[in-house]
């Protein structure tokens, strides 16, 4: 707020006359407008706080985005070597850096970006292995580097998607609670009537 405060004080007081007369219509003081100013005024900056709140998460998902983007064409041009002990070696690096930056919920903003960035590493991973595999297909490491990859994919996948899969389920279950609970009301209106339609036609 102090910020949002500071940085209205550097508008001018044109800008204030401006947005008075638009809220207002008029030049002229009352007792009625008086009293509504402190309640227009409240709104007003609630209303500016909220935009302010908003611009900043909205400059904090550029600065990722642009940060993701730089990193993930650093990946792009990480060359696979051709002898197997770089490979090795590029293979372990880049074991480092996944376990360095996980993946997220693809449910936040942020992470969704930032999530790009291990998917280019696991691709350059996939890369350096596939090359290992053909260049030496005979090499002992290969069962290992296979291996560690197939858990990689596995964790992408439930990091990403296990809270979009429990939200989903949520909305399932509450859906079908509400449905039973309805058809349950309906039924017991229905009962309810037959039974008042059995009493008036005893009593005719």
């Amino acid at each position: 707020m102090g910020f949002i405060n500071s940085f209205k004080s550097q508008i001018g007081r044109d800008t204030g006359k401006v947005v008075s007369n638009y809220v207002w219509g008029d030049k002229h003081a009352s007792v009625y407008r008086r009293a509504q100013s402190r309640y227009s005024s409240k709104k007003f900056n609630e209303r500016e706080e909220a935009a302010f709140e908003k611009l900043v998460q909205e400059q904090k998902i550029e600065k990722a985005q642009a940060v993701v983007d730089s990193g993930i064409e650093k990946v792009i041009a990480m060359k696979v070597p051709q002898d197997k002990e770089h490979i090795i070696e590029m293979l372990e690096e880049l074991t480092t850096m996944l376990i360095a930056n996980p993946w997220g919920s693809i449910v936040k903003d942020e992470l969704r970006i930032t999530n790009k960035y291990s998917d280019a590493i696991l691709v350059k991973y996939e890369q350096a292995l596939f090359a290992l595999k053909t260049k030496f297909p005979n090499e002992v490491e290969n069962a290992y580097f296979e291996k560690q990859f197939l858990d990689f994919q596995k964790t992408r996948k439930k990091k990403k998607y296990t809270e979009v899969a429990l939200i989903s389920i949520f909305c399932i279950v509450l859906f079908s609670i509400v449905g039973i609970m309805a058809h349950n009301e309906q039924s017991e209106h229905e009962s309810k009537g037959k039974i008042f339609e059995k009493i008036e036609s005893i009593i005719k």
